[in-house]
């Protein structure tokens, strides 16, 4: 009650008998609404029953023990099979029972653990942490584990555990082993899945593997089995099979083209072999023909003729060594080249080809040095081929070095002889030496490359070289130098003193040999005339400058020019044109090379074009390239034209006349553009002094000029940004009446700048300043003599005081309006047609017309009975509404209302009967539906006849009517007039009957009418209301006796 929660009762008593001891637990108890206390409840444990608890749930095992003491140190529960309390004898001769100490518990054990740690923890009791010890006693060893044990509740105990060390490693030791054996068994049943996993898959794909990889080396037709299965691999299998089956497809369509592609390489190459051969026979006359003209066979030659027999020759012999090195290519690639193997001595070999070298360098600038050992063992070779290899490499050094060394070395590497031929000059970029030995290549393939060349060259060195046994390599540093390295292998024998040459002795017999005539071929140059200077002393002369490399080039320009009576001057490259330009002379045309050393002809003319415009100095390039991109580029530098090596005569003089007379006549167009400045002048005073105002736009839709009312009225100028897009909302254009901007596609300058000539009024200037501007404009497109629109013209003006007289003047067309659909309510419009006039200012007095023509009349009857009960605007409400509601139905019908007369309506259809009749039977549903709730008495009757009528107009001179004159009238009044004898609501005549179809009528009878001699038989055309009417109904006839009536139907059944 004071804790006021559960507690365990700290004392531990005895019952009344002092057998047994007790712990108790209180609970107290409270009104679930007032929280008062109601009562307290206790329960009693008995102390063998925590004995038992322990015993039978805790400590498995006599070896192990557990207890539970108080901090007395007194026994309240143990493990064991022995008490927890012990009995006492009162002097009464009765029992008590009483706690046991630990010291005293029937245990050696026990008792010697509480002895050890009161020795070695003599506080131990109180502690409130968990203490572990491992004793020792009678040579056994214990794990001894002290816990504190306490709760909210009041309990303060400590539980006591003894494990003997060997039962506790014994149970680690089981487990260790169960563990074990659970992961033996583990890894075993892991062994078998993995293998039967991996037989279930890997098998598979080694299987798909092997097929896979049979069908990598061409068995297209190899079947996977894995294919039918459903899984991954299946899909995997059906997917590489459909894959193989399209590469079979692919592969041998592949096949097919390489065939083709081969076959037609060897056709190429046959053709390069036979053109070769057939070229050398015309080659070998013109070079023997301008060879004996030059020694004089003709007798003697001018300085000029002499000149241009040796480019002759020189010519014939480069093309010469093109023809052999095509030649070598083709046998070098068909290995139909055979080699005449000897031992060959280098050094004396090496010496023989520097000096023939030496005369090929232009300037003294190179020195030669044959670093070749004299007794370097012979190597075996074709004595042609190598001095064909020498020359190609030391060929090769002397275009690329300006100025240093070339050196050839050479020593022995087992038994291969390594040569080197070192240069000082350009060097090599590393990415060009992986392609420099290719066929048709060059380390400097541009327009601006130095040195001429096929690109045969060092591919025929190196297949020569690798067809000797040897191979060849280039180590190379840009503007450094090269190192082309070289094997030859050595000859198995020594050179007989027959075989052995000295550079004296077989000189003569190499510069004879079919290399060297390769090598002059290739090198010879000629010189031409000094250019000559242009000078005024003829100004009526045209002036050209040529611009080539290649002396025959400009010695072909020269002499094509030369007999046209130009002055010509020369320059072999590009710098030394514009030195020519710069010191005064100036050409009236530039014929301009593109491939020239140190400055290309792109860059000439792009220099050239920073001075003289197209029309002050044309420009024509002269190219043997004719790819589109090589002449785009050209007219992208400022070229005028270009012309395509080999250069035509003809196509050459017609060029350069074209551009000289395009340049003449740019002169007159400066002349006449200063008149048309003055033009323009004159033309922009008259556009200033319109009365309008006047915008002129260009095509893209920018403004290029506006008068002075134009400015005034928009508030603003020409402004560059304007667009077709936004010229609306630059200049504030309006759709008039709306707060929208002009649409610009409508607007008149966009219509004249697509080709149209337009007007519009509906357009509004808002300026800035709040004052709004109606205005009309006109556009105009002016076009050029191809059709094309260069400007647009726009004229517009202030409409503002038109605007007013144009409203003004639109009250009275209302007006007029008004009146003319007022008469038209007097006078029909039908009535007009019919009468062929189209106003009602035409109708004159005595107008007619006679034609046939169904008349209806139709009236309410006993009229003045209804109305007589009914007040006067009723009356008139009434016979308007029923009036109202008729008119139309007739109209629909394409009849119109001639008079109303009275409660009458008299109405006249002129196309058809038909028409008057579905007009009748209309109006009568719909006084069924809308009239019948509101008067219930209100009924009418209709009369039709058709027939001739007269139309026309009668009157005096005050007042003019329409009117229709004639029996048909007549007799239509007077049949209506019949239905209310005979209690029907619609009768027509025969003549309308039998115009009409889809009726179903009967027959009333056959009546005698006024102003008509014969008798008429009229009929009731009969209502869908009308079905109920029996054959039996009686029809009427005048002054006779009634017959039975008859019911018609017409062959359609009813309306």
């Amino acid at each position: 009650m004071v804790a006021g929660k559960p507690i365990w009762v700290k004392d531990i008593y005895a019952d009344v008998n002092s057998k047994y001891r007790y712990l108790t637990a209180s609970h107290p108890i409270y009104d679930a609404q007032t929280q008062a206390l109601k009562g307290v409840c206790n329960v009693d444990i008995t102390l063998s029953d925590f004995d038992d608890f322990l015993r039978n749930n805790l400590a498995a095992g006599t070896a192990k023990k557990l207890l539970i003491i108080n901090r007395d140190g007194k026994l309240i529960a143990n493990s064991t099979d022995k008490p927890s309390t012990t009995f006492i004898e009162r002097a009464d001769g009765t029992q008590e029972s009483l706690l046991l100490g630990i010291e005293k518990f029937d245990d050696e054990v026990v008792a010697y653990t509480s002895q050890y740690l009161d020795e070695v923890s003599p506080n131990w009791r109180q502690s409130q942490q968990s203490q572990s010890q491992k004793i020792r006693y009678q040579n056994e060893a214990y794990w001894v584990k002290v816990l504190p044990f306490q709760n909210e509740q009041g309990l303060d105990w400590l539980i006591l555990i003894l494990v003997p060390e060997s039962e506790f490693m014994s149970e680690i030791t089981a487990s260790v082993r169960q563990n074990a054996m659970i992961c033996f068994a583990a890894i075993a049943c892991t062994v078998v899945l993995g293998l039967l996993t991996a037989n279930w898959v890997i098998l598979p794909l080694k299987n798909f593997t092997k097929s896979v990889r049979a069908i990598t080396l061409g068995d297209w037709k190899q079947s996977l089995p894995e294919k039918d299965r459903v899984d991954e691999i299946g899909a995997l299998a059906q997917s590489v099979e459909l894959m193989a089956s399209q590469l079979e497809i692919s592969f041998s369509s592949l096949e097919e083209h390489n065939e083709e592609l081969q076959r037609l390489d060897r056709l190429k190459d046959e053709f390069l072999s036979n053109t070769s051969h057939e070229l050398r026979t015309p080659l070998n006359g013109i070079i023997g023909i301008a060879e004996s003209l030059l020694d004089g066979a003709t007798g003697p030659l001018t300085t000029q003729t002499r000149q241009n027999l040796a480019m002759i020759v020189s010519s014939g012999r480069r093309l010469g060594s093109l023809v052999d090195d095509l030649l070598d290519f083709f046998k070098l690639k068909h290995t139909e080249l055979e080699l005449q193997r000897s031992p060959i001595v280098l050094r004396a070999l090496v010496e023989v080809v520097l000096m023939l070298s030496r005369p090929l360098v232009k300037h003294s600038l190179i020195e030669f040095a044959n670093n070749v050992p004299e007794d370097l063992p012979p190597v075996d070779a074709d004595e042609n081929r190598l001095l064909q290899i020498f020359h190609n490499l030391v060929g090769n050094a002397i275009k690329f070095t300006d100025k240093g060394a070339i050196s050839i070395n050479a020593r022995q590497q087992g038994q291969d002889i390594v040569i080197e031929v070192i240069d000082t000059g350009i060097g090599i970029a590393l990415e060009e030496q992986v392609r420099i030995f290719e066929s048709f290549e060059q380390a400097d393939g541009s327009s601006s490359r130095q040195y001429n060349g096929t690109g045969l060259g060092l591919a025929i060195t190196k297949k020569l070289i690798e067809l000797h046994g040897g191979a060849i390599a280039v180590e190379s540093t840009p503007n450094q130098g090269s190192t082309f390295r070289f094997t030859l292998p050595l000859s198995p024998t020594q050179p007989t003193k027959a075989a052995a040459f000295s550079p004296q002795k077989s000189l003569a017999e190499i510069q004879q040999s079919f290399v060297m005539r390769r090598l002059t071929g290739d090198t010879e140059t000629v010189s031409i005339l000094d250019p000559q200077t242009l000078r005024a002393d003829h100004p009526e002369r045209y002036s050209i400058l040529l611009v080539d490399d290649e002396p025959v080039n400009l010695q072909v320009l020269v002499n094509h020019l030369s007999l046209q009576d130009y002055a010509i001057a020369q320059a072999s490259n590009g710098i030394e044109a514009l030195e020519l330009i710069e010191s005064g002379i100036k050409p009236d045309i530039v014929l301009l090379d593109i491939m020239m050393p140190r400055m290309t002809g792109y860059e000439v003319c792009r220099q050239l074009r920073q001075k003289y415009s197209l029309d002050e100095l044309p420009v024509v390039m002269l190219t043997a390239k004719n790819q589109v991109s090589d002449l785009v580029t050209g007219f992208d530098c400022g070229a005028n034209d270009y012309l395509t090596k080999p250069i035509s005569k003809a196509e050459l003089l017609a060029r350069i006349k074209t551009h000289l007379q395009l340049s003449s006549i740019s002169v007159k167009n400066a002349q006449l553009y200063f008149q048309l400045g003055e033009s323009e002048i004159r033309l922009r005073h008259f556009l200033e002094a319109m009365p309008v105002g006047v915008v002129i736009v260009r095509p893209q839709g920018k403004p290029y000029y506006l008068n002075r009312l134009a400015t005034k009225m928009l508030q603003k100028g020409v402004v560059e940004s304007v667009t077709i897009s936004n010229i609306a909302e630059t200049y504030g254009l309006y759709k008039a009446g709306t707060d929208e901007y002009y649409t610009s596609m409508n607007l008149s300058l966009i219509q004249a700048l697509l080709g149209n000539s337009s007007g519009t009024d509906d357009i509004e200037i808002r300026r800035e300043d709040g004052v709004v501007i109606p205005i009309e404009s006109w556009g105009t497109p002016v076009k050029n003599e191809e059709g094309e629109v260069e400007f647009a013209i726009v004229a517009f003006q202030d409409i503002r005081q038109r605007r007013q007289t144009e409203a003004e003047r639109e009250k009275y067309i209302q007006k007029l309006s008004n009146l003319n659909n007022s008469l038209r309510r007097f006078l029909p419009k039908e009535f007009l047609q019919i009468l062929g006039k189209t106003s009602i200012e035409e109708v004159e007095l005595g107008n007619q017309i006679q034609r046939d023509m169904t008349i209806l009349f139709a009236d309410i009857r006993n009229f003045t009975s209804i109305s007589e009960r009914m007040q006067a605007q009723n009356v008139f409400a009434l016979l308007n509404d029923y009036l109202g509601r008729m008119e139309p139905l007739i109209e629909q019908h394409s009849g119109f209302i001639d008079k109303y007369i009275g409660d009458g309506i008299m109405a006249l259809f002129p196309n058809s009967p038909q028409d008057a009749v579905r007009a009748a039977i209309a109006m009568l549903k719909a006084l069924e539906r809308q009239t019948i709730n509101l008067y219930p008495e209100l009924q009418i009757g209709i009369g039709i006849h058709t027939g001739e009528s007269l139309l026309g107009t009668v009157g005096g001179h005050n007042r003019l009517e329409t009117t229709v004159i004639g029996d048909t009238v007549n007799i239509a009044s007077r049949i209506e007039s019949l239905t209310k004898f005979y209690g029907v609501k619609l009768l027509i005549t025969e003549e309308t009957y039998a115009c009409c179809e889809r009726l179903t009528v009967r027959e009333i009878d056959r009546v005698t009418l006024k102003g008509r001699s014969r008798l008429t038989t009229i009929y009731e055309v009969l209502l869908n209301s009308d079905r109920k009417k029996q054959e039996h109904l009686l029809l009427f006839r005048e002054r006779s006796p009634p017959i039975t009536a008859k019911i018609l139907n017409s062959r359609y059944g009813y309306f």
